[in-house]
């Protein structure tokens, strides 16, 4: 992972900022619900689910070995996202809960919501230790990845930073390349 100076993020925030100007920036949240997925077939001995997400972009929830992978849009399997998870133990639910707010960052195209980027909070752990850590993800039919990752414990304003991140970088991150790590760290294990 490669890490982004605290000094850069405020730069990140005002290019988000400047571009937001010139596109006006739209946030939509769904709900994780498992309750309200449908199971798909289980790839080694654990189950993937579909569940509803933006309008014509589902959301693919998977769980495997204490990590939760977390993928969208059509053929959200296939997209590097689902194969991609933080290395500490994590979920994206709180406590006993099995719902969880995905943040969608889109545009408006011929009345239509295109995302570009998911906001979404991961609890993470180790033996000694919990946190939250928040994951910026570029979206695209072809594609979805990780962009960064952000320590909510250690990082002032830790959504700030992500939808600054996610309105600058995300249109335009290589999913080739290995997520950022961006503000401050060392509250939550990654």
């Amino acid at each position: 992972m490669k890490v982004v100076s605290t000094v850069l993020v405020p730069f990140l925030l005002v290019c988000g900022c400047a571009g937001a100007r010139a596109h006006e920036v739209k946030a939509h949240y769904t709900t994780i619900d498992m309750a309200a997925c449908r199971t798909l077939s289980e790839p080694a001995g654990h189950p993937a689910r579909l569940c509803p997400g933006l309008d014509g972009w589902p959301v693919w929830v998977a769980i495997v070995d204490l990590r939760t992978f977390v993928s969208v849009g059509q053929n959200a399997d296939r997209h590097r996202a689902s194969k991609q998870s933080l290395g500490a133990f994590n979920s994206i639910f709180a406590g006993r809960t099995s719902r969880a707010t995905l943040e969608w960052r889109y545009d408006l195209r011929d009345g239509k919501k295109i995302p570009y980027a998911t906001i979404l909070r991961y609890r993470t752990r180790t033996a000694s230790t919990k946190g939250e850590v928040v994951v910026v993800s570029r979206v695209t039919q072809g594609d979805t990845c990780h962009v960064a990752y952000i320590d909510a414990l250690a990082t002032p304003d830790a959504i700030a930073v992500a939808r600054g991140i996610a309105d600058s970088t995300a249109r335009t991150f290589n999913c080739k390349a290995q997520p950022v790590v961006a503000g401050k760290v060392g509250r939550s294990p990654m």
